[in-house]
Parts: C-alpha cells; sequence; structure tokens
C-alpha cells in the first residue's frame, strides 16, 4: 500500500507539472499582441504594398503564430495578390476598391480588414498622388488625358520639371486631365532651367480641370514665354487654387501672372482662386563693348494674378502680388496685364488685387472685341468687369491711396476701355471702410457671403478650409448676384439713394466697435423709398437723425412704404417729423403685403425713439409713432416707441402710439412709453383696430386735447385685444 500511495503522489505530482507547464505556455504564448494600421491605403494600378504599408506591430511575439494575408477571398486576390516569397502585395491593373482581409492562427487577436483605393487614372478611380515620385510619373507612366487626387501635402526636392512632358513623344504637350488636391498643399516648387518655355508646375493646361488645390513657397526664375505658379498657361476650369511664391521672368513679349501666365478659352473658369507673393520683370540684355550701351525696354505682358485673360470667365479671385520691372515695358496691373473680352465671352466678378508697388490697376489694357451683332456699339460694358476692387496700400490696411478700379469707363477717342476709380480719391477716403461691400455702379452686384469670409475693416479672404471647401456650391455662380447681399452702413445709404431695394436680401456687418454701427442720417436731406420683397436684418445698427420736416410725399417714414418685406433688428433715434402727409411713421407711411405669393411683411425688434427737441405741429392724415397703417394680414413684434410729442394745435385726423390704423394682421409683444398724444381720433397704442393686439405694456401716456375720441390703447375697436399692461 506504501508503494501504491507513493506511486499515486508522484503520478499526481507529473499532472500537476505538466498542467502548469502547459497553462503557462497557454498564456504566455497569449501575452502576443497583432496589430495592422487599418487605415485606408491610396495606391495605383501596378504598385506594390509592403508589409510596413500595412502598418504591422507586434508586441510578446510567437514565432509559431502564422499569417494568412490572402483571407479576403477571391474578389481580392483578383485585384491585388500576395507574395509569399517576397513579402510584397502586387497590385494588378484593375482600379477600384478593394478590401484586405488579414487573420493569424493566434485566436485572440482580431480579424483585420484594410480597405485599398486603388487608382486607375479614370474619373471613378483617379491615380492617387501622395509624394514627388508618384507626381513625377505623370507624363512618364501615367496618361496627361487621365485624373489625379492628392491624397496628402509634401514639399518638393530642386530637381523637378513642370508636368507636361510626353515622355513616349519627347515632348511638352501640356497636361489635359483633371487634378483634385483635396486641400492640400505642394510645398517648395523650383523651377530655373530653361530647358522649358513654360513654367509652373503645370508647363500648361489644356482643357484641363485643377481644383482644391495649394502651392506654397514656390520659387520660379528663368526666361519665359509664360509663367504662373499653377501653371505657364491654360485653359479650362481653375477652381479654389491657392498660390504663393516668386517669380523672376526676364523673356522678352512674356505673360506672367501669380496663378498663370495666360489664360483662354470660351469655356474657361477661373473661380475661388488666389495669389499672393512677388513677380519681378527684368531686362537681363547684355550690353557688349562694340554696342550702343542704350538698352531699349523689353515688352511683357504681366499681372498679379493671371498675365493675360482672354475670353474667360474669372469669379471670386484676388491678387496680393507685388510688381516690380527693370526695363521692361508693356502691359503690367495688379490684376491682369490683359483683359480680353468678346461678345460672347470674358467677364470678371468680385475679384480684387493689393498692390503697394507703381503697377496698381486692376488691368493695365482692356481690349474689346466685335465678334457679333452690334456690339461694337454697345458702349455699356459695365457687365464684364462687375464688383472688382484695386487696394493700394502698406501691408493690409485698407485703401490708403487710389486712382484707379472701383468701375468700367468707356473712352470713345480710344475705343477701349480702362478700369478708373471713384471720381476722386477724397470720394474713396471717405467711402474706404466699405469698400469690399460696396456695389458695382450699375447697382447689381454685392461680394457674397458663401465665397468671401468678409470681416469688417479687413480684406475679404476665400473660404478655403478644408473644412468649408464642400460648403461652396457653384450655384452661386449660376444664380443672380442680387440673390444674397451684404452691406454695410455707407453701402445702405447708397443703396437707399439709388432705390436699389428691390429683391434684396441684405445684412449690415456689424463692426466690433458698437460706436460704428450707426447710420447717421442728421446731414442727409432724405427722401423715403419703397422696400418690395426684401429683407433687411440691420443687425443691431442704430439709424440716427432721420430728419422728415422737410420730407415731401403721401407716405413718410425710413421708407416710404414696406411691402412684402422683412425689416428686423433696427433702433431708429432722434427721429423728427413735421411735413403735412396721408402717412406718416418712423419706419414707414404704410406696409402692405399686394403679393399672396411673396408671404406677408414682418416687422421684428424695432425701437423708436423721437427727438427730445421735435414737437410735431402738422396736417397729418395718419400718424404712428412706428407705422402709420398695417394692411394685408402683416405682423409687427417686439417694437417700442417712444418719446413723441404732438402739439395740441396740430391736425391730425388718426394719431397712435405704435400704429395709426391696424387694418389687418397681428401687433404683439411691444412697448410704448414717455409720450403725448393730441389729434381727432386719439389712442396710446392704436387709433383704430380691425386686427388683433396682444401682449402691449403703455408706460407715461399722455393724451391732452382730443376733439373726437380718445382711449389708452385703441379708440375704434372692431378688433381684438388681449394681456395689455397700462402704467
Amino acid at each position: 500500500m506504501k508503494k501504491f500511495a507513493a506511486f499515486m503522489s508522484f503520478l499526481v505530482a507529473i499532472i500537476v507539472v505538466v498542467c502548469l507547464g502547459l497553462t503557462i505556455h497557454y498564456f504566455l504564448r497569449n501575452d502576443e499582441v497583432i496589430n495592422f494600421n487599418t487605415k485606408e491605403i491610396y495606391c495605383n494600378v501596378n504598385d506594390i504594398i509592403t508589409i510596413s504599408d500595412l502598418g504591422k506591430t507586434v508586441t510578446k511575439e510567437n514565432k509559431d503564430t502564422s499569417y494568412n494575408y490572402n483571407a479576403g477571398g477571391e474578389e481580392v486576390t483578383s485585384k491585388i495578390k500576395y507574395d509569399t516569397k517576397t513579402g510584397y502585395y502586387h497590385v494588378g491593373d484593375e482600379g477600384g476598391d478593394v478590401t484586405l482581409v488579414i487573420t493569424t492562427s493566434n485566436k485572440n487577436c482580431a480579424k483585420f480588414k484594410i480597405l485599398v483605393h486603388i487608382g486607375d487614372g479614370s474619373e471613378a478611380s483617379p491615380y492617387n498622388i501622395s509624394n514627388q515620385a508618384e507626381l513625377e510619373r505623370i507624363g512618364s507612366q501615367y496618361p496627361l488625358d487621365a485624373h489625379y487626387s492628392l491624397r496628402k501635402g509634401f514639399t518638393l526636392s530642386n530637381a523637378f520639371k513642370p508636368i507636361g512632358y510626353n515622355l513616349q513623344s519627347s515632348s511638352w504637350v501640356g497636361f489635359s486631365g483633371s487634378f483634385n488636391g483635396n486641400g492640400n498643399t505642394i510645398s517648395g516648387l523650383q523651377l530655373n532651367s530653361t530647358d522649358y518655355a513654360n513654367a509652373g508646375l503645370f508647363y500648361s493646361l489644356n482643357n484641363a480641370t485643377v481644383t482644391n488645390l495649394r502651392i506654397d513657397n514656390a520659387s520660379i526664375n528663368g526666361a519665359y514665354d509664360n509663367v504662373g505658379i499653377l501653371a505657364g498657361s491654360a485653359s479650362g476650369t481653375i477652381d479654389k487654387v491657392q498660390v504663393n511664391g516668386s517669380i523672376t521672368n526676364t523673356k522678352a513679349d512674356s505673360k506672367t501672372g501669380g496663378l498663370v501666365g495666360s489664360v483662354i478659352g470660351g469655356s474657361s473658369i477661373v473661380k475661388l482662386s488666389s495669389a499672393t507673393g512677388s513677380i519681378s520683370l527684368n531686362n537681363d540684355t547684355v550690353v557688349t563693348e562694340d554696342e550702343d550701351a542704350t538698352v531699349e525696354p523689353i515688352s511683357v505682358i504681366a499681372g498679379g494674378l493671371v498675365g493675360e485673360i482672354n475670353e474667360t470667365k474669372v469669379q471670386a479671385t484676388y491678387a496680393n502680388v507685388a510688381i516690380t520691372a527693370n526695363n521692361v515695358k508693356g502691359n503690367i496691373a495688379g490684376f491682369a496685364g490683359k483683359f480680353i473680352v468678346t461678345a460672347d465671352n470674358g467677364t470678371i466678378q468680385q475679384s480684387y488685387a493689393v498692390s503697394t508697388s507703381q503697377y496698381a490697376g486692376f488691368a493695365a489694357f482692356i481690349d474689346v472685341v466685335e465678334k457679333s451683332g452690334n456690339f461694337a456699339d454697345d458702349h455699356n460694358y459695365l457687365k464684364y468687369l462687375v464688383g472688382n476692387y484695386t487696394v493700394v496700400g502698406e501691408g493690409q490696411n485698407i485703401i490708403n491711396t487710389c486712382d484707379e478700379a472701383i468701375y468700367t469707363e468707356y473712352n470713345e477717342a480710344s475705343a477701349n476701355y480702362y478700369v478708373v476709380g471713384f471720381n476722386s480719391k477724397e470720394e474713396l477716403l471717405v467711402n474706404r471702410d466699405y469698400v469690399f461691400y460696396a456695389i458695382a455702379r450699375d447697382n447689381k452686384t454685392l461680394w457674397d457671403k458663401n465665397a468671401w469670409n468678409i470681416e469688417y475693416g479687413k480684406l475679404p479672404t476665400l473660404r478655403m478650409t478644408n473644412a468649408e471647401l464642400i460648403k461652396i456650391s457653384n450655384e452661386y455662380f449660376t444664380k443672380d448676384l442680387d440673390e444674397q447681399q451684404v452691406a454695410n452702413k455707407n453701402e445702405f445709404i447708397a443703396l437707399i439713394k439709388d432705390n436699389a431695394i428691390n429683391g434684396a436680401k441684405i445684412t449690415l456687418i456689424k463692426d466690433p466697435d458698437e460706436t460704428k454701427n450707426v447710420i447717421d442720417l442728421t446731414n442727409e436731406e432724405w427722401t423715403p423709398v419703397a422696400l418690395n420683397n426684401s429683407v433687411i436684418d440691420f443687425n443691431g445698427y442704430v439709424v440716427k437723425g432721420l430728419n422728415l420736416t422737410v420730407a415731401s410725399g403721401d407716405n413718410l417714414g425710413l421708407f416710404s412704404t414696406i411691402n412684402n418685406s422683412t425689416v428686423k433688428n433696427l433702433v431708429i433715434d432722434g427721429v423728427k417729423v413735421g411735413t403735412g402727409a396721408t402717412n406718416v411713421g418712423a419706419l414707414a407711411g404704410s406696409i402692405t403685403a399686394t403679393d399672396a405669393n411673396m408671404g406677408v411683411s414682418t416687422i421684428d425688434n424695432v425701437v423708436v425713439t423721437f427727438a427730445n427737441e421735435n414737437v410735431i405741429n402738422s396736417e397729418i392724415a395718419n400718424f404712428g409713432g412706428l407705422v402709420a397703417v398695417v394692411n394685408d394680414g402683416s405682423i409687427i413684434a417686439n417694437a417700442k416707441v417712444n418719446g413723441v410729442r404732438i402739439d395740441a394745435t396740430a391736425n391730425i385726423d388718426r394719431v397712435g402710439g405704435l400704429v395709426a390704423t391696424l387694418n389687418s394682421g397681428n401687433l404683439q409683444n411691444s412697448r410704448v412709453e414717455d409720450v403725448v398724444l393730441n389729434g381727432n381720433v386719439v389712442a396710446g397704442v392704436v387709433a383704430e383696430n380691425k386686427a388683433n393686439i396682444n401682449d402691449i405694456v403703455t408706460s407715461a401716456v399722455t393724451i391732452n386735447s382730443v376733439k373726437k375720441s380718445a382711449a389708452g390703447v385703441a379708440t375704434l375697436n372692431s378688433g381684438n385685444i388681449s394681456n395689455v399692461e397700462a402704467n
């Protein structure tokens, strides 16, 4: 028995040791951690993907662990095959998306899935560019007419030549495909060779499309026929491209631009793009001892954005380029050296140029070419240069001096169009605070906030951050430029004077300095105009010194009538009334909505204060502190009137602290305080009410001389009144 017990003890010990060993081995093995970077991979047909490209990491590696890199099945292996000998994935010649699936014999590690985008140059699967080596394949391994997508930014080395050389034909033919930068940046472009006639990231763009691209810190130096940081010459579409850098060109009869040297084509478009940096135009003609020491200037065409714009639509662009010239002549300007227009093609809209040099004009020469019909006899070419400006000054300050570039003017003597300025430098200086919100002289164009970041007192910038790229819709350029409008204080006055507020949507730009958010009409001989089918958000602005003592008309106020329109967030301070009229109110004589399809008129959050010294003593049919007559279901909400003073001798038929006659609609959530009212039919709120009044507060309402009848809220009432508080 003792021997048997000893044997059993020994056997149990062996079993325990074996189990313990197995357990330790198991847990040690499962300390292994395997990971793959499951971030999407962008590659191209016939590429090689290494395991390191997959971001494989292993800690506490178990050498017995096996891997299956082709676990995705036949669908994957038909496009990407794993070579067990080399350890590489070989990409086939078919583009599209495929998901790699990787499994291991370590059951504690998850199955790994990696999405791979294979570019084949088609529109659906463009070639993917992530570095200089891949970029340089364009024209050699990849065709010049294919589609490309820049997946990340990078810096170029010195050894780079423009895209556009066809290796097979050994010739410069240009790029005719599409290139989407996806908001990424290519930096460090350096070109200084004389081996090519055109210079830029692209040799030339031939009916090509380049979008969403930034080129930064470029340096181009040489003698080129056409040169620009993006391309030497271009036709097609350039959309949301920003470039920065320096260009030096010494070639005679050349075209130089910060973005593109020249752009041509009836269907070509340059939009939402910009150029910053410098351009140097030098005459490097060498004079020998046998020659005359005098060197004739070379002729050039140069502009901060484009050297020559020919039959092209340019929209929402700017150039901030310092241009210098040494012994050159020709057409040189801050935006474009030459702009060629035909009856069929050629416009520049919502664009500006900044220059601190002598070449400050927007365009040096505008060539209007007859192409069809009686085009040459039509001298109204404002539509071809609409809302464009030149800023001359130091740094980013708003205009200090400027002689050019607010609108175009026809010169009959020379039959050419030149970009000219305000009527005088003094006029421009007075208006400099709002130059970038200003309308063109045909009152048609205001700058669009969907395309521009507009900050009061600063130069506008384009909405070009990655997050905002999607928000810029091409629809902006197909709709009427009046549909979205931005105004500031001086521009508002100009719109009123030109009777241009019809079908407009206007928001006044608010300055951080509240003292500047004032529209001062103290010295204005105000002539009210009608507001039709419009929306105006005064954004808290104060209209100061509205003087209606000398105005004339049946309806008087800041506006004569408000029809199918909305006015909101306004303060009217220091109103004076002193002339006879049918309907008088601080905001408007009457409010209507004559077109049922356009919706009712709405007045929201308007505060009115009358001047202390103004005592109304006039013959008026209807007087309301805010509005005289309200019709057609119009709505007034959150209004306040105070300070009205009407003399006892005034001959006014109906007098209301807020409204004289409310024929229909709603008056709600409003207040009247500190008013002295007199007349025939007088009430603290509404003289005659046929509609709805609710949630009204009155305070310090005094009614003295009444010829017919008076009441605290409504004297003649056939409507509804509720929730009125009289103090």
